[in-house]
């Protein structure tokens, strides 16, 4: 029998080299499966935060419309903007200028001019690239387009009816 004193305790070259690569292989996939999650949280966030601003800006501005006074003088509809007497006679405008909301308030107010109806965080880095409406009757249909600086888009619409519309 041989006798083997001299051995060290430790591990080889090789064996190091084969730890080493598992290592670096295992650390590859977990990149590429932290970065896909990263990617598909990212673009959930954003569609949350651009689902949230289309339903209020939505609400924002259904809830002159559907309580407004017909009136034909006052009255117009346009692909980007509606202009209509509201329920306290004040002709407003609603339109979408710089990505942002705007009444402007054209008669029958203290100080007409353009009012922007939500605070600038409420937009979450998203801005508005498309506001149309459209009337059949007194149901009227608004068509919104979102887009984040990241360049995800988000269509939304409402169709509401004025109770007020006579005609």
């Amino acid at each position: 029998m041989k006798k083997r004193g001299n051995r060290r305790a430790g591990y080889t070259l090789v064996e190091l080299i084969v730890s080493f690569a598992l290592i670096g292989i295992f650390l590859v996939a977990a990149s590429t499966v932290i970065g896909s999650f990263l990617r598909i949280q990212a673009r959930v966030s954003a569609q949350a935060d651009a689902q949230t601003l289309s339903d209020t800006l939505l609400n924002t501005i259904s809830e002159p419309l559907v309580s407004m006074r017909y009136n034909e003088d006052k009255w117009s509809i346009e692909e980007g903007s509606i202009q209509f007497q509201d329920k306290e006679g004040r002709i407003v405008k609603i339109r979408a200028e710089d990505g942002r909301l705007v009444f402007d308030y054209v008669e029958n107010v203290s100080t007409p001019g353009a009012v922007r109806p939500l605070a600038e965080k409420v937009y979450m880095g998203n801005e508005i690239t498309e506001l149309k409406f459209s009337q059949d009757g007194a149901n009227i249909t608004i068509r919104l387009t979102l887009q984040n600086q990241n360049g995800f888009i988000w269509e939304d619409g409402r169709t509401i009816r004025c109770y007020n519309w006579k005609k």
